[in-house]
């Protein structure tokens, strides 16, 4: 049983509820510790890092990723579109600023821009990402309001 399975078995219901939901929009001094988990957790780690290494990012690509938590799949991106950028939109103010730290050269660049946005805002952010080569989501699809509405 995982780490988190087994802390949160103890947990009376409430308490177990409101540390799942830090997992989909994290906030406070308890979603500072969940961001780090996501930042940290080598099966998370290993799942963005695969799913980036499916799209076959170009040097000049633009790309989104939707839901990018603490910014690792935005940071291998980042690597990989050297010559394009990397947008991404997180609905959590805490993963912006995480993702940030951890993206800060190529924020400064230019080259990776983040944003406090849930995906459906996306219709509102439209005219700033286009033209784009790829998206990108991962862990989150089963979290957004109507995902086949989303898709």
């Amino acid at each position: 049983m995982a780490l988190l399975e087994r802390i949160t078995v103890l947990l009376p219901a409430p308490a177990r509820d409101h540390v799942v939901g830090q997992f989909h929009r994290p906030s406070g001094p308890l979603g500072r510790v969940v961001g780090r988990i996501m930042a940290t957790r080598s099966s998370n780690v290993e799942r963005n890092r695969w799913a980036v290494d499916q799209l076959g990012v170009q040097p000049t690509d633009r790309v989104l990723e939707i839901g990018f938590g603490p910014g690792v799949a935005v940071e291998a991106l980042a690597a990989r579109a050297t010559g394009g950028v990397v947008f991404g939109i997180d609905h959590s103010a805490l993963m912006v600023r995480a993702a940030t730290r951890r993206n800060a050269a190529a924020v400064a660049a230019g080259r990776v821009v983040l944003r406090a946005a849930g995906v459906d805002e996306l219709g509102a952010l439209e005219d700033d990402l286009r033209p784009l080569d790829l998206v990108l989501a991962v862990n989150n699809a089963g979290m957004w309001p109507d995902p086949p509405a989303r898709l």
